[in-house]
């Protein structure tokens, strides 16, 4: 579930990590706490938080948090709002009919946001 972004994607153009292109022509823009969509100038907050890092996955409206260390994150969740889903300088990004694969760099780990807004740690 995508968030419109307000701010003009230019602005971020100093945080830019990354970048990657769809077949559809989406270009996907990580910065230091999220991944964006900008197709024909709309841009659309995919994952993340426009300042906030950390580490939270989300899965449809809700997301799964845990902060225990990268070894531990694939056990028990708990329920918190989608817009709480933290990443934590998102980069090395790849992008295919499943969605968009990612490494979350200081969170050691790589992610997954599908095309339907679930972000998971693989």
């Amino acid at each position: 579930v995508a968030r419109v972004v307000e701010q003009e994607l230019t602005t971020l153009i100093g945080a830019i990590q990354c970048v990657a292109v769809d077949a559809d022509g989406t270009c996907y823009v990580c910065t230091a706490s999220a991944i964006f969509a900008s197709r024909n100038g709309s841009n659309t907050l995919v994952a993340g938080h426009m300042t906030q890092t950390g580490f939270k996955d989300g899965s449809g409206n809700e997301v799964a948090e845990d902060e225990r260390s990268a070894d531990e994150r694939d056990v028990d969740t708990t329920s918190v709002p989608l817009e709480q889903v933290r990443l934590n300088r998102p980069c090395g990004i790849a992008v295919n009919v499943n969605g968009v694969f990612f490494a979350d760099t200081y969170n050691h780990c790589v992610r997954h946001c599908s095309r339907s807004g679930s972000v998971t740690t693989l």
